[in-house]
């Protein structure tokens, strides 16, 4: 089940530019206020910048002669993904807009885990053996990020239009989901975060009534805290340590093409 903890501290100095920003941005852009919208809706492709490592220690007896001594390190990385998306714009001008976004998004996980392990004796410390364990477990989670970014358009009489902004938003993740043996599946709980980034997007006319081609790139910094537990990093022979939790950053660059429609002037 998915941890709802809340989302942890960014730096309030963010939200505080933003919120100020849009607060001149509207007033500046008041004296031509005349309302319009821009629906856009298409598929965005994910490239996740992020990636999850760590390390733990453990050391227990076998009998009454032999101390085993683990260090266990384990790398999750995030790959590519395409999510469709649907956005609103409410523009108050003629360079200034809001946009509300949300898309459903996933990634598939590759988990890492490798195991050095050395076996002494109780008494003397003298060594008995070493060994070597690695595997590869793959995974998924999947994401829902609400955004709201503020849209300068920098050339609002032109045929194109191209405008830049900043961006802030929450996002809702699920589970992770490994597999670490065929017909198996073990799932860790998350939390949900806080994001912020920023975009720059390009509408182009296609005929009248409207339509528009619409396409973007967006950058965004998220990450989630998984509750590792120690069940998916069991090894082989011996159990290992308790993990302590990291952060999963997905921090994913997006480039989303798509059809917009625009309504009023």
């Amino acid at each position: 089940m998915t941890m709802m903890r809340g989302p942890r501290a960014r730096p309030a100095s963010w939200f505080a530019i933003t919120l100020s920003i849009v607060i001149l941005a509207f007033g500046a852009d008041r004296a031509t206020a005349e309302l319009s919208h821009v629906v856009r809706l298409g598929v965005g492709f994910l490239e996740p910048r992020g990636s999850l490592s760590g390390a733990g220690e453990t050391a227990f007896s076998i009998g009454v002669l032999e101390l085993v001594r683990v260090d266990n390190r384990y790398e999750v990385e995030s790959q590519s993904a395409i999510a469709p998306f649907i956005s609103y714009e409410l523009r108050t001008g003629d360079r200034i807009g809001l946009e509300l976004a949300t898309s459903l998004a996933g990634s598939d996980l590759e988990v890492g885990i490798a195991r050095d392990g050395v076996v002494t004796h109780n008494d003397t410390g003298e060594l008995l053996r070493t060994f070597t364990e690695t595997d590869t477990y793959p995974g998924e989670i999947d994401f829902v990020p609400v955004t709201l970014g503020l849209n300068f358009h920098l050339f609002p009489r032109k045929p194109y239009d191209l405008s830049v902004g900043p961006l802030v938003g929450y996002v809702l993740y699920d589970d992770i989901r490994f597999s670490p043996a065929p017909e198996r599946t073990v799932t860790v709980g998350t939390e949900d975060d806080l994001a912020y980034g920023a975009a720059i997007g390009l509408d182009l006319p296609l005929g009248a009534g409207g339509w528009l081609f619409s396409g973007s790139v967006r950058i965004l910094r998220s990450t989630t805290q998984p509750e590792f537990i120690p069940e998916v990093f069991q090894s082989k022979f011996f159990p290992v340590a308790d993990f302590a939790p990291g952060e999963l950053s997905i921090d994913p660059v997006v480039v989303r093409v798509g059809l917009a429609r625009r309504f009023g002037r």
